[in-house]
């Protein structure tokens, strides 16, 4: 299994586990795609703006007028917290001190992890760990 099927996979299940991440908020990745043009464009929401009878996004390059062009939410990016809330969630015991940065039952989290950076530009033995983790299968 390549690297971005594991992601794919862990991101998955984080999403299942913290479904805020799809919400169509700040942050959120989208496709969309306007009645006029002819290729999907993939933009970041930075605000919301509310009418009487209508809701618009502003993105990082434009507007979305509604949500009946949008044709795919990607989610928010997931990081650390997110993994650890899911951790927590599935039963694990997560010990953040510190003399140990972030154990997992003896496993360091916080030493792997590229503090600052989402699961998408986290190594592939970061990713592989996580797998292992969240009991992702990784064949």
């Amino acid at each position: 299994m390549k690297n971005q099927q594991r992601i794919q996979k862990l991101k998955e299940l984080i999403q299942k586990e913290i479904p805020k991440i799809m919400n169509l908020d700040f942050g959120c990745e989208v496709q969309y795609k306007h009645k006029r043009e002819t290729e999907t464009k993939t933009d970041i929401i930075i605000k919301i703006d509310w009418g009487a009878d209508f809701k618009s996004y502003r993105t990082i390059s434009g507007y979305i007028q509604s949500e009946k062009v949008i044709t795919k939410i990607i989610g928010r990016p997931i990081n650390l917290e997110n993994v650890l809330r899911v951790i927590h969630k599935i039963g694990r015991t997560v010990v953040i001190c510190k003399s140990c940065n972030g154990c997992i039952e003896d496993e360091m989290i916080l030493e792997k992890w590229q503090l600052g950076q989402p699961l998408d530009n986290q190594t592939k033995e970061t990713i592989l760990f996580l797998c292992d983790v969240l009991g992702v299968e990784i064949k």
